[in-house]
């Protein structure tokens, strides 16, 4: 009803005269822009290596649906777009983690 709308709405804005002295609402930009410097980003482009650039090549065939060969679960791997993505992530960054996952995945 109207009444009790009423009472509801004094009740809160009671609560948000006895709140609002503690509660504090400070972002960085606010409060620490003075303190630290900019945010700077950088890239860096590095080459791949000779086994990075096989490895990625067969990875593409693989994608394409070219046979490159006896790759158990080549077929599921065209489908998994996902891990297909994580993997390519993991040889992009360190082919020996792409090689660790690997034989991990192959021994059960």
């Amino acid at each position: 009803s109207g009444v009790d709308k009423r009472k509801a709405l004094k009740k809160l804005e009671a609560l948000k005269q006895i709140v609002a002295p503690k509660v504090h609402r400070a972002t960085v930009n606010t409060c620490m822009q003075k303190d630290l410097p900019p945010k700077q980003e950088f890239v860096i482009c590095v080459k791949p290596k000779p086994l990075q650039v096989k490895l990625y090549n067969l990875f593409a065939q693989v994608i394409r649906g070219e046979s490159v060969g006896d790759i158990q679960g080549e077929a599921e791997l065209k489908g998994a777009v996902f891990k297909v993505t994580n993997d390519l992530l993991l040889l992009c960054n360190h082919p020996h983690a792409f090689y660790d996952k690997a034989i991990e995945s192959r021994d059960p």
